[in-house]
């Protein structure tokens, strides 16, 4: 999929006075082959992944946008709250108005009271797929298609055909296809077919490159799978030879590393041989650190991890994954102890400690120490929850609507698939969209968002604008109560008020739900959707207005007229 993503990365806030940081990035299509096989790639600068941003805490960043793609794009900041400048979140149709091929758009906004990891990519239909010590190393994970972003669209709206197939997964940019034997595809994934059966009735089976034949649920009867190479229905799988991505060691005994997943379908497990992780913030927050073998990456979540580099010699594997239902796959990268070779070896040899197979499942569960989310409180003891009862709450249902459509909303319904060309509703005089979300929300209310999710598959969920505590969550089942207060007082086992973790996208379980509790302390229009690519694209998202009217005023007219 075509793929305009890096990092954003925020320094807490230095002695001396905030600054100005300029940038330019200029996107450019290019014809390469990351993993061996050729197709399109969106660039940022020429390169991609693309350049670092880097500031303070507190500095304002200016970012001259040049869009000489033959589509319409836009940059979000994702996780950047753009606090007091809302026009400047990167969402076409709803805070601004898309950059049309050969136009520039300036983004101008200042990093109020946030630092840490964070990342930039494209909010135009799925063209993005397409601090700790001063310099975290990167650690980007994305899934690679054969097909761009706008061909799989087209094959799922004309065929009923998710993206649920990928040809694996890019490390920096960086990656290799391997084909393993179909045992080792069945071995690992046996828990897969398992539930798929359970989920759906049906016998499945895996193709050579580990994806499940979907058939029994995807697609319009009639169709040629084969031929369109469905998910379970691809090509035989070819292995290439091109270049992992490779961390040296070069002497240090610590290595930070910010880890982000910039896919666009898939989580990944994250594990590496003979290497525990100390997991120390999750999206901009630093947590209660773990020890972990096993982190869960998932689509659009970004961590920062110690990663103790305790071995005196030899290459270790930097194993990513897949952990979705549909497809068994891994990429490696290496975390190398050696000194840089002229050629990178064809592979290197693999030590006897390895945590994870191919398919992200732990070799010794029981002693194998996985990453805890749902204890992933922050550190800092002052930011908790507001206690009591919220001023709003507002109820989504996580469903699959049709063969071709996804909705967050109760009713069902979807984001208009023109949305992009509309008005922005930031600032439009009609908002009479089913899926604009309007309840009077003022500044400083308290507001809870309880999501339940169908019994279909895991949607993970990102608010734009906000962060927002987790106060309760299940992959067993619903919440069960019509808000917070009146679960406060019967008592509900899931609630957690006290140390909830602190986020800004989190994963609903199929089957279960999960309760966000933020606070209103930024008008504007904001973005609540499903951060797998194609779901969002046809349909599952919703925006809610808060406080709207307030910063109408501000809004800068080159922003409105451009």
């Amino acid at each position: 999929m075509k793929y305009i993503a890096t990092l954003l990365s925020l320094l807490a806030a230095p002695a001396y006075a905030a600054v100005v940081r300029e940038y330019d990035l200029n996107l450019t299509a290019s014809y390469q082959a990351p993993n061996g096989f050729y197709r399109e790639v969106f660039l940022v600068n020429g390169q991609q992944p693309g350049p670092l941003i880097e500031a303070d805490e507190g500095d304002t960043i200016i970012t001259n946008v040049h869009n000489n793609l033959q589509v319409p794009i836009t940059i979000h900041f994702h996780g950047i709250h753009q606090v007091g400048t809302p026009w400047m979140d990167g969402f076409p149709g709803v805070t601004q108005r898309p950059i049309f091929p050969g136009e520039s758009f300036l983004y101008n906004f200042t990093t109020v009271g946030q630092y840490g990891s964070y990342w930039y990519h494209a909010h135009v239909r799925s063209y993005y797929q397409d601090a700790l010590e001063r310099n975290p190393t990167p650690l980007y994970v994305m899934d690679w298609t054969k097909l761009t972003s706008d061909a799989l669209y087209y094959r799922d709206v004309t065929y009923g055909l998710d993206p649920a197939c990928v040809l694996g997964f890019l490390v920096n940019g960086n990656g290799r296809v391997t084909c393993p034997s179909n045992e080792l595809i069945t071995t690992a994934g046996a828990g897969r077919l398992a539930t798929f059966e359970a989920l759906f009735g049906a016998q499945s089976s895996f193709d050579s490159l580990g994806c499940l034949d979907l058939s029994a649920i995807n697609g319009f009867s009639g169709i040629n799978n084969v031929a369109l190479e469905s998910p379970g229905f691809s090509t035989p799988c070819q292995s290439s030879t091109t270049d992992r991505e490779i961390f040296y060691v070069n002497g240090s005994e610590w290595m930070m590393l910010n880890v982000i997943n910039m896919g666009g379908g898939f989580g990944t497990y994250l594990s590496i041989d003979g290497h525990d992780m100390w997991v120390l913030q999750v999206e901009g927050i630093f947590i209660q650190p773990q020890k972990v073998k096993q982190l869960h990456v998932g689509l659009g979540s970004r961590y920062i991890i110690a990663v103790q580099t305790v071995k005196n010699n030899g290459d270790f594997s930097i194993r990513f994954a897949s952990s979705e239902l549909p497809q068994v796959t891994e990429q490696i990268a290496w975390l190398s102890y050696n000194q840089p070779t002229a050629t990178q070896p064809l592979d290197y040899p693999v030590p006897s400690d390895i945590y994870q197979d191919i398919g992200g499942n732990l070799y010794d569960p029981e002693n194998m120490k996985s990453f805890n989310e749902s204890a992933a409180a922050p550190y800092d003891d002052d930011i908790k929850p507001p206690q009591g009862p919220a001023q709003h709450t507002i109820h989504f249902t996580l469903n699959r609507t049709s063969i071709v459509g996804f909705s967050v909303m109760d009713s069902g319904a979807e984001m208009p698939s023109d949305m992009e060309l509309m008005t922005p509703l930031l600032w439009a005089d009609d908002l009479n969209q089913p899926t604009t979300v309007d309840v009077g929300i003022k500044l400083g209310d308290v507001v809870d968002l309880i999501i339940y999710n169908m019994p279909q598959a895991p949607h993970p969920i990102h608010l734009h604008g906000h962060s927002f505590w987790v106060v309760s969550e299940s992959n067993l089942g619903f919440f069960g109560y019509s808000s917070v207060e009146v679960a406060i007082a019967n008592g509900s086992s899931t609630l957690n008020l006290n140390n909830p973790p602190y986020r800004d996208g989190y994963t609903v379980a199929p089957s279960g739900h999960a309760v966000f509790r933020y606070v209103a302390d930024n008008p504007g229009a904001w973005m609540l959707h499903c951060h797998i690519n194609m779901h969002l694209m046809v349909g599952m998202g919703a925006v809610i207005l808060e406080d709207r009217e307030a910063i109408r005023p501000s809004i800068p007219s080159s922003v409105i007229n451009f």
